[in-house]
């Protein structure tokens, strides 16, 4: 999606270089129309660098990032879907980062637009120039708007994935421990408490405990 034009139709600056060191901003005039025209040009061709975003796209592939789960419970399975939802969870954790940065952009530099419009129009009352500084900026509003929900979503996605990915781990960690008992017992390796060394040793004197038990 394409940044839209600024409105600048009362506005025609002459565009000198941009400051070098960001800092040297705090400097930069405001006092007039052509200040506000310049410091527009240069927030529009910062928003022309953002890599291209496909909203729809991004859409459809956040309801595809959805793992079915199986109908039989097995380590295997279940460490597949474990699998499955970490691969979901890093590229919705990429996708999250790429819609973050457009999104607040968009939202602090329409904010500053706007707000600068409200400045230099020559609308008399406040009232008028805070509605036509919405009308001039309401392209740049329904972007923002557009990537504000887009975040939204991927937040509500990515929160689900990890909660999934938690309760998969800890089925998968209880299957492990079942996988595990169950290759001890198979393995012979089960003693009952009469097998036991310290059983051997303890059964005289629980003999005669019982004996003298019995006597009385």
């Amino acid at each position: 999606m394409t940044p839209p034009p600024i409105p600048l139709d009362r506005f025609t600056p002459a565009l000198p270089a941009l400051p070098v060191d960001p800092l040297l901003a705090v400097t930069e005039r405001t006092d007039t129309p052509d200040d506000f025209a310049r410091i527009a040009e240069r927030l529009q061709r910062k928003l022309k660098n953002l890599p291209p975003i496909e909203v729809e796209k991004l859409y459809g592939e956040l309801r595809d990032l959805a793992v079915p789960s199986a109908e039989v419970r097995t380590f295997e399975s279940v460490e597949q879907d474990l699998n499955q939802v970490s691969s979901y969870l890093d590229r919705a954790t990429t996708i999250y980062l790429l819609v973050f940065r457009h999104a607040h952009l968009y939202s602090a530099f329409t904010g500053l637009l706007t707000e600068g419009w409200v400045k230099f129009s020559r609308e008399k009352s406040e009232a008028n120039r805070q509605g036509e500084a919405r009308l001039k900026m309401a392209a740049f509003e329904e972007v923002s708007v557009e990537y504000q929900m887009l975040l939204k979503a991927v937040d509500r996605v990515t929160r689900n994935l990890e909660n999934k990915h938690r309760a998969l781990s800890e089925e998968l960690e209880c299957l492990g421990r079942m996988v595990r008992l169950s290759d001890f017992h198979q393995s012979g390796s089960v003693r009952t408490v009469s097998d036991s060394p310290e059983f051997a040793e303890l059964a005289p004197v629980a003999n005669e405990e019982q004996r003298k038990e019995g006597s009385t």
